[in-house]
């Protein structure tokens, strides 16, 4: 067990132990690092197989304990393919459903979104916040994701002058 995964609940760590025992695989535990992450919001797991990291949604630690099994084995699945087989192995392919089936577990590629879970407020997207670029001189507007604090008026460059922006959230 690597030292990231010793500060996990001893649930956790018992499972991937159990996994790796299941699964023949004695170098699992040493080689997989799993963390929960508070940016996990969309999704309850992702797995990055080549440098052995499962990142976990923290509702598994509590409102959805329920579903930690089951997500961990998914994602530790995705390390242990990757491991006996390499990047040629299908992320969901017949090598990894044998894993998450002979872990007693259904192979299937989503659980349901963290918000949908069974007494969870449902979860809204977050707002995509739009910025408006105003030219001050001539009212040429131009609208990003994010704040462009480079752009500058065409129109008023080529008059001579500054051409700088005032930016606001829209």
């Amino acid at each position: 067990m690597n030292e990231a995964s010793l500060q996990l609940p001893p649930a956790v760590r018992r499972q991937i132990e159990r996994l790796a025992e299941l699964w023949a695989l004695p170098e699992l535990p040493a080689r997989v690092t799993v963390r929960f992450s508070a940016r996990m919001s969309r999704a309850w797991g992702r797995c990055y197989p080549a440098r052995g990291l499962v990142t976990l949604n923290p509702l598994l630690r509590t409102e959805a304990k329920r579903h930690l099994r089951e997500v961990l084995c998914h994602e530790l699945a995705h390390v242990a393919v990757y491991l006996v087989h390499g990047a040629r192995a299908r992320p969901h392919g017949a090598e990894w459903r044998a894993l998450v089936e002979r872990a007693g577990q259904t192979a299937r590629l989503r659980l349901c979104a963290p918000g949908e879970a069974e007494g969870l407020e449902p979860q809204t997207r977050p707002v995509v916040r739009r910025w408006e670029h105003r030219c001050p001189v001539c009212q040429m507007v131009r609208t990003a994701r994010r704040k462009v604090p480079g752009w500058r008026c065409a129109e008023c460059r080529r008059a001579g002058l500054e051409g700088r922006l005032e930016i606001r959230a829209v």
